[in-house]
């Protein structure tokens, strides 16, 4: 519906139409099927619904939460406008480069939380220690959860690694050079680690929101509280000292304290912190990522710096796409076979297999 109103107008209005009716199908999906279970009954006038006080109070838990993570989430863009701390250049800039970053969250990484999110609640019995769960029940979370580190882990570090050679010439492609001759490829630089950041992050709070207690989600709800506030001060500090970097610094500083505490209590659920090492890349594969990290470099300020021209940004590519090629090889013949038979689990076509 946007793009096919832009066509017709060049005001936010197409945007605003897509908004408003992507939020009404969401809703009214939801609501046709909570009422086809309720028997055809409207599920939103239904009176005589039977809840729990624990299922409510639980409910109202994850509604504070989701109002703290909110603000944890837009956090740098109440500080934007409420702080005279950047341009509105800069603002543009910023927006820009912070939707190019969401859609590799969203599209890449919100399936895989949604899914595990169930699978951890469906296997694991909220508020229950490990020694109370199964045995067999453990051992598959514990093993998933591994996987999925490990995972978001190097994907983060090799997304990391090139986005220092290729976020220039990026903006380049996506915007020409009133994008690319801006603070944008630095904003673009210090998003990548901040992609990998909420990559594990989002995993850790996926299983801690599955198996913690409703009095653990209170606790933790006063932590985000902190957070926020800690957030919010920590933002406009760093943005008058460093600009629209000092927002992305402080949110890579948001995630990385989010991801201290979700590990903490995943070792203390599992008694271990062999876990938290499943992040860690071993040493034939940190070599080879440094390596080609370094060539990207150098091609970088060789092709892009000294011969800017066409071509130069083609070998630019070509030297990239040869490294990342050596990369991914390494990476799979590093791995154990259990490794690489999740990697193989989470295709589209092999999950349908399985199921």
């Amino acid at each position: 519906i946007t793009v096919t109103l832009a066509h017709f107008s060049s005001s936010l209005l197409p945007f605003i139409a897509g908004s408003v009716l992507y939020s009404t199908l969401y809703v009214g999906t939801y609501w046709c099927i909570y009422s086809a279970k309720r028997q055809g009954q409207d599920y939103l006038f239904y009176k005589n619904l039977k809840t729990s006080p624990q299922i409510i109070s639980l409910a109202v838990s994850f509604l504070k939460q989701s109002v703290l993570k909110q603000l944890l989430t837009e956090g740098e863009a109440y500080v934007m406008t409420l702080f005279p701390i950047i341009s509105f250049a800069q603002q543009g800039v910023f927006s820009t480069i912070s939707r190019l970053a969401a859609i590799v969250m969203r599209v890449g990484f919100k399936n895989i939380e949604d899914s595990y999110y169930l699978f951890f609640a469906q296997i694991l019995r909220r508020g229950l220690p490990a020694g109370q769960q199964g045995v067999d029940a453990v051992k598959s979370c514990q093993d998933s959860l591994g996987h999925l580190l490990r995972l978001m882990g190097l994907f983060g570090l090799v997304i990391t690694v090139y986005g220092l050679s290729y976020s220039w010439l990026a903006l380049l492609i996506y915007g020409g050079r009133n994008l690319a001759d801006t603070e944008g490829p630095l904003l673009l630089q210090l998003h990548c680690p901040y992609i990998a950041v909420c990559g594990i992050n989002g995993i850790t709070e996926c299983f801690f929101f599955a198996v913690m207690a409703q009095d653990e989600v209170e606790r933790y709800n006063y932590k985000l509280l902190f957070f926020s506030v800690a957030f919010l001060c920590l933002s406009v500090v760093l943005g008058y000292l460093f600009s629209t970097a000092g927002l992305v610094i402080a949110n890579i500083a948001n995630m990385t304290i989010r991801i201290f505490f979700s590990i903490r209590y995943i070792n203390q659920f599992f008694g271990s912190s062999a876990i938290a090492y499943r992040m860690i890349p071993n040493i034939p594969q940190l070599m080879v990522i440094c390596v080609c990290g370094m060539t990207a470099l150098l091609s970088k300020f060789i092709l892009e710096n000294l011969a800017s021209s066409t071509l130069g940004y083609i070998l630019h590519i070509f030297i990239g796409g040869l490294s990342f090629v050596l990369v991914l090889l390494t990476l799979w013949e590093c791995e154990d076979n259990e490794f690489k038979l999740f990697l193989k689990s989470l295709l589209p076509a092999r999950r349908e297999k399985l199921e």
